[in-house]
């Protein structure tokens, strides 16, 4: 028999900018019956959780401002970003989000571009998508009357897949308020 397994790959906590706790995220998630979790502070990766049956999978959200923002998933080290900007200036965020990417990809990582075009923080970094592995094409309990932004990922999508690039869709609930039945 197959077993299905559910879970959440885009969570935030109070540890960054989310509204609710490791205690209230896991009680949730167990009402919910989700087996694993992808939780996903912003640039921040948290080394104790919650008391939880739930397999918590290491993860990020790198944010360094709101001109994108990129999940990393499965991480085995933390990411120190200082490394990358040694050699780069701040002014060329684009070749330093390549080589945290390339480097995260070498590791073992999934990458997952996120809400790319969500009015508020749209992916606008030129990058080498070649690192990229998933792209969040349904996003957040948000809801923009003049723009299906979900609608323009999933065209995406289409678009690069039709120029050979497979990178797979997926969605995360992106939660930041509290989570309701």
């Amino acid at each position: 028999e197959k077993r299905w397994y559910k879970g959440d790959l885009h969570v935030h906590s109070n540890y960054s900018d989310g509204r609710q706790s490791l205690k209230t995220i896991f009680e949730i998630i167990k009402q919910k019956n989700f087996d694993f979790l992808f939780l996903t502070d912003h640039s921040i990766v948290p080394t104790q959780f919650y008391k939880s049956e739930i397999c918590v999978i290491p993860s990020t959200e790198i944010t360094f401002d709101n001109l994108g923002h990129i999940n990393v998933f499965g991480l085995k080290d933390f990411i120190d970003y200082t490394a990358f900007f040694r050699e780069g200036t701040f002014d060329k965020k684009a070749e330093i989000i390549n080589k945290i990417l390339k480097y995260e990809k070498e590791q073992g990582t999934l990458v997952s571009i996120n809400h790319p075009f969500h009015p508020e923080t749209p992916f606008m970094h030129n990058i080498d998508m070649e690192n990229v592995d998933l792209l969040e094409i349904m996003n957040s309990p948000y809801y923009y009357e003049d723009t299906d932004y979900n609608g323009e990922a999933v065209k995406f999508l289409d678009y690069l897949w039709q120029n050979g690039l497979k990178i797979f869709g997926t969605g995360g609930s992106d939660s930041h308020k509290p989570l309701k039945d």
